[in-house]
């Protein structure tokens, strides 16, 4: 089972004016799971793998490795975590991931970390070395920001009181700004009292003549209308309003596991596929001299992406499963449909527009269209047929 791992870029302006040109790397969702806390071969392990959506859980100790090898080398001004650090909050998780931001700064490339829903106060928090899942101690609020305040929130130029969202200069004209959407008032969305604080910082830095980026953990706009309840801020509408008038050009987010770039009006929201799930990838974004400019792309980690791609498979054959038993089909048509499901919901997550590889495959693409058309998983593979970027844009 192999696939070529494919070019993804985007591009698009900011309201800088004069800074060197800078590099941000962005790390979204990285799930990861201290090795102290599973067994590969203890059964509640297993069970966890049985139901998880496509993550590597097992290997991400040495994807880790490897991304922090790469930066230590290649040296970005800064690496970006936009939320779900852990699996699902285990404390001991949350150390680990520490002592390798640590390992960043030390060496003089900046860590910015904003939550996400599975960093604090996860009742899933787990230790799975038995037959049966038992509880690990959970990030709480006050170890989050005892654990994470080196890596944004002591850097910042100021903080919002009322969430975990900062605001940090990069250079004298660009700063960052982190939205904290997953506050115990308000899971999800971003409190109004932290719109508040943010419209004042944005104001302040168009007064300075300073560009704003944003990163939060949820998407800012719809990456996929079949993912939008859960996925997208609740309140987007008032966030949009609060980042047009601040002039915010560029969004970055995490959260929906997929790689994807939507716009509206001027503002872009792209969101960094997870890096626990193929192909294994994270973000680059490189903001121009002058920094009026920027570009994104993506680049690959080169450990386990044959794993990687067989976990997707197997999950997307889980998803389909239930769908293809009622539909009455041969087992040949079956198998098409099959084939063709896996390689679209795959592509989806990759972050590619998805073409038929053969003749079988287009064969079950056609009888997805006539035979399922009617089910959530025949709409949701129609629809990604050759499915377009930007597809938002207004």
């Amino acid at each position: 089972m192999k696939m070529q791992l494919r070019p993804y870029e985007r591009h698009g302006t900011l309201n800088g004016r004069a800074g060197n040109r800078l590099v941000l790397w962005i790390l979204a969702d990285p799930h990861f799971l201290s090795p102290s806390l599973f067994e590969e071969t203890a059964d509640a392990f297993q069970s966890i793998l049985a139901v998880n959506s496509g993550k590597l859980i097992e290997h991400m100790p040495e994807v880790m490795e490897e991304f922090l090898s790469r930066a230590l080398r290649e040296h970005p001004d800064a690496v970006l975590f936009p939320g779900d650090l852990t699996l699902n909050g285990e404390l001991e998780g949350l150390l680990e991931m520490g002592r390798m931001f640590s390992r960043l700064e030390a060496e003089g490339i900046r860590v910015l970390v904003i939550p996400g829903n599975h960093d604090i106060d996860c009742r899933y928090a787990s230790v799975l070395t038995g037959d049966v899942a038992s509880p690990a101690e959970r990030v709480t609020r006050d170890a989050f920001f005892r654990e994470m305040r080196r890596f944004g929130y002591d850097t910042a130029d100021a903080r919002d009181e009322h969430s975990f969202s900062w605001i940090v200069p990069l250079a004298d004209d660009l700063r960052i700004l982190g939205f904290d959407s997953n506050t115990n008032a308000f899971p999800g969305g971003i409190l109004k009292e932290t719109m508040t604080w943010a419209e004042k910082e944005l104001a302040r830095a168009e007064a300075e003549g300073a560009a704003v980026i944003t990163m939060m953990h949820h998407n800012l706009l719809v990456q996929n209308r079949f993912m939008e309840t859960g996925f997208v801020l609740k309140n987007q509408a008032e966030v949009l309003d609060v980042l047009k008038r601040g002039n915010v050009t560029l969004n970055l987010s995490g959260h929906i596991h997929l790689q994807h770039c939507s716009g509206r009006k001027g503002l872009t929201d792209i969101t960094t596929e997870s890096a626990a799930v193929f192909p294994l990838g994270f973000g680059v974004l490189e903001i121009a001299e002058g920094h009026r400019k920027w570009n994104y792309h993506r680049e690959y980690m080169t450990q386990y992406q044959d794993a990687a791609l067989r976990r997707m498979y197997e999950t997307c054959e889980r998803f389909l499963q239930d769908t293809l038993d009622q539909l009455d089909v041969s087992e040949a048509d079956r198998t098409c449909m099959r084939k063709a499901g896996q390689e679209v919901c795959v592509a989806v997550f990759a972050g590619w527009a998805y073409r038929p590889s053969d003749e079988e495959a287009k064969h079950g693409c056609r009888l997805w269209n006539e035979r399922a058309s009617d089910t959530f998983w025949g709409k949701y593979i129609v629809s990604a047929i050759g499915q377009k970027h930007m597809e938002e844009t207004i």
